[in-house]
């Protein structure tokens, strides 16, 4: 099983910052140094800018980039509902996890009208997500 963080972080390390842009072929820089391209940070090519040399910390990054494209490509949203415990501002509790926005906007609506209709007064919800990958199995 591959460690995709792990693998992007290392990739990361030494790398010119981003975000780049592809600027083209070059065939030589200011040094007369033949270069394979070249790309441009957010410090730009004109004026305050730099030109940036490509390190073979940036080369890793950018062989990786189809695998990395790939992987987040494939990711997908988890939606966890969640509901302010009584009698606190910040005490969130997880109740239920959904694979859609919509089905858990649906679940919070029908835990809402349950509580009003046994005369409990409304709670304070939220709905959180993030990106998940596909699943792994780790232990064959």
């Amino acid at each position: 099983m591959t460690d995709i963080i792990a693998n992007a972080k290392q990739l990361l390390d030494g790398a010119t910052p981003g975000p780049w842009e592809w600027v083209g072929y070059s065939l030589e820089s200011v040094d007369g140094m033949v270069l394979d391209f070249q790309c441009v940070t957010e410090f730009g090519m004109t004026g305050a800018s730099r030109a940036v040399e490509v390190t073979p910390e940036d080369e890793a990054l950018i062989a990786a980039a189809p695998e990395l494209a790939e992987t987040v490509a494939d990711m997908g949203w988890e939606y966890v509902c969640q509901r302010l415990l009584p009698g606190t501002s910040e005490d969130w509790y997880t109740w239920l996890t959904v694979c859609s926005l919509e089905i858990a906007n649906m679940q919070i609506r029908k835990h809402d009208e349950k509580l009003r209709s046994r005369g409990y007064e409304p709670q304070s919800y939220r709905i959180r997500c993030r990106l998940v990958g596909d699943w792994e199995v780790i232990n064959e």
